[in-house]
């Protein structure tokens, strides 16, 4: 984590599984966060159109904003493209959309970006303030706070839990996921044959 919020990499390529497609995005919301040029790496393509499943990877490229490789890693194939794509998007600088919250969390996360010290570039402020009110103990030190900017911070998070009546990490947990749903509306076509057998096993 600490490499990646460094301004050493120059892109991500982000290696997703297309079975359980919708775990895996959970991290990519996050990655995206950090505002680098990223590539996905679909992966297990093969195994996701063998149980009739479906993902239409173009509409799922313009929703996030990123180029998207579909690789079958167990053969070899995609691999060569994803990286070289992850090279040539390299001094691209173009930068990936960006999840969108609710209204409130958004409201709070805006109240924390307002607060953070001005050594947070401009990009990294909305992932700063989403760990900020995940009350993200390693983010936190990092930061050097003040008391005062503490104490505002946690009367914002207290405040939209008191609001939620839930506490802030399964707050923003549940945010990530609704905004997950919303990318794969149109996107993902479900197997109509029910459940696999990972499904069954996380039942």
């Amino acid at each position: 984590r600490d490499y990646l919020l460094s301004p050493a990499p120059d892109s991500i390529l982000n290696i997703v599984d297309a079975t359980n497609i919708e775990r895996n995005l959970y991290l990519t919301t996050q990655l995206l966060e950090l505002g680098k040029p990223t590539v996905i790496a679909l992966n297990m393509m093969d195994a996701l159109k063998k149980s009739g499943a479906k993902i239409n990877v173009q509409k799922l490229a313009d929703k996030l904003g990123v180029e998207i490789v579909e690789t079958q890693a167990l053969y070899g194939k995609g691999i060569a493209e994803a990286a070289a794509k992850a090279t040539e998007i390299a001094n691209s600088k173009t930068a990936p959309k960006i999840s969108k919250f609710s209204e409130d969390v958004e409201k709070a996360i805006a109240d924390v970006e307002a607060i953070l010290p001005t050594t947070v570039s401009e990009n990294l402020k909305r992932w700063f303030a989403i760990k900020l009110i995940e009350r993200d103990q390693k983010v936190t030190a990092k930061l050097f706070l003040s008391k005062e900017d503490s104490a505002r911070i946690e009367e914002i998070v207290k405040a939209l839990e008191s609001a939620r009546e839930s506490d802030s990490e399964s707050i923003i947990t549940d945010e990530r996921y609704n905004y997950i749903a919303t990318i794969l509306d149109g996107v993902l076509q479900k197997s109509k044959a029910g459940l696999t057998t990972s499904d069954k096993v996380d039942r």
